[in-house]
């Protein structure tokens, strides 16, 4: 997610999060935090969220490499293109 750089030169908006100098309450877990004032999440649930997405394009990854070595066994066509279609479809969600 590309955004305005901070002083410690981090790219954000972060999975809903910017520091700022604002109170705000977190859409996830209804917790108050301080942030920029349009941050949607506090730290920590940014940072889940982060995990996850993370989590997802690991297993998109792996599934992608499941799905090559299946078409290199078998070198089914209809086989890569199915993981491969999941492991896009993933890994679009992923950086939404």
């Amino acid at each position: 997610m590309l955004g305005r750089k901070h002083q410690d030169n981090e790219e954000w908006p972060l999975y809903g999060y910017a520091p700022g100098g604002y109170m705000n309450e977190c859409i996830t877990c209804e917790g108050a935090f301080v942030g920029d004032k349009r941050a949607q999440n506090c730290p920590l649930c940014a940072l889940q969220a982060q995990r996850r997405a993370f989590d997802d394009l690991r297993t998109a990854a792996v599934n992608l490499r499941s799905a090559q070595q299946a078409y290199l066994a078998d070198r089914g066509n209809e086989t890569l293109g199915a993981a491969v279609g999941a492991a896009a479809a993933k890994l679009d969600e992923a950086l939404e």
